[in-house]
């Protein structure tokens, strides 16, 4: 979904099954600054999100695109025909567009930064450290270094454990390995982590920290797909689960 100073735009659908962005309000068109905020729903919204950047760029309107969920994330690796490199074409894309300010909330890693210009990080400090409040928790999990690496200069003040991934021999699947820092017995666990999409990573760490003697586990992300649904994290051993929005249930 693609927001024009917090409204819908009007999106035409022709025939041929193309799209456009037109007709907007004069006023869009005449004012110093825009803001565009984009929910990715499909692959189609990037042409449109083109479009709008193209009429607002030709009446010399600055652009601020917020994108709540930055697609691509996960696949920063560089181009190569066996790897997943699809992030360095969409930010080439995006970089055409000029837009004057991006904001990704709770980007995957420092590459998009990197690669997309004129772009800042934010990431959900304040509903992590709320949902750590409501769960009465003790200590925070990172899943792993990377995630300690983005997530520890923001949770200083809090009792931090994190995990380390291993690649398991039999499958080639990366797996929970140790966990170190602040000893789990009898305490409540918040894991936190930018995306839970078919949640192994966190169904194996909710199983660690239960041997490790964690008396509750609990998750938030920052951007939930939950492709394989709620229930099969909140069947495995983890108690709540919650994105900023709140908490979700099965």
């Amino acid at each position: 979904m693609i927001t024009l100073n917090a409204l819908p735009i009007n999106i035409t659908r022709f025939p041929d099954g193309t799209s456009q962005v037109w007709n907007l309000d004069d006023s869009y068109l005449k004012t110093d600054t825009a803001y565009v905020g984009w929910k990715f729903e499909n692959e189609g919204e990037v042409m449109q999100l083109a479009q709008l950047a193209a009429l607002l760029n030709e009446n010399g309107v600055m652009t601020y695109l917020d994108i709540d969920f930055l697609p691509y994330a996960r696949q920063d690796k560089e181009i190569a025909n066996d790897a997943t490199f699809a992030l360095r074409p969409f930010a080439a894309i995006l970089n055409m567009m000029r837009w004057d300010v991006v904001t990704i909330w709770d980007p995957h890693s420092a590459v998009a930064l990197e690669l997309i210009e004129r772009s800042v990080a934010k990431y959900r400090t304040k509903e992590a450290v709320s949902v750590f409040a409501v769960t009465r928790s003790d200590v925070m999990c990172f899943p792993d270094a990377g995630a300690r690496e983005k997530y520890l200069p923001m949770f200083r003040a809090l009792p931090v454990v994190t995990a380390s991934k291993v690649r398991d021999a039999a499958t080639g699947h990366l797996v929970t390995g140790e966990i170190a820092g602040e000893p789990v017995t009898g305490k409540r666990v918040l894991i936190i982590d930018d995306i839970c999409d078919g949640g192994a990573t966190f169904i194996g760490l909710a199983a660690k920290l239960r041997e490790a003697g964690a008396s509750d586990v609990c998750l938030f992300v920052s951007h939930g797909l939950f492709s394989r649904g709620v229930k099969a994290l909140t069947d495995s051993g983890i108690s709540r689960v919650f994105v900023p929005q709140g908490e979700v249930f099965p």
